[in-house]
């Protein structure tokens, strides 16, 4: 949960910078660098995402996540 509220806070040159580390202690299914791709895609988005959901999966967990650059479209929905 702690990368999910990084998410909420806009905290996204954080998350990368600890990815390595969390890929290793959780195993986690970033190892591909999917998420790390579409944030250098998208110039590391220092604004809060929009979070639409989340479910514990194989312990790490998934969330579908949004980051609008557009402060007038933007909601904080979960």
């Amino acid at each position: 949960m702690k990368i999910i509220d990084m998410f909420r806070e806009g905290k996204m040159q954080e998350v990368v910078d600890i990815m390595p580390e969390y890929t290793e202690q959780t195993i986690a299914e970033t190892e591909a660098g999917g998420l790390i791709w579409m944030m250098a895609a998208m110039g590391v988005p220092s604004y809060p995402a929009e979070i639409y959901g989340y479910q514990s999966v194989i312990g790490t967990g998934n969330c579908i996540a949004c980051w609008d650059p557009n402060t007038n479209t933007r909601e904080l929905v979960l």
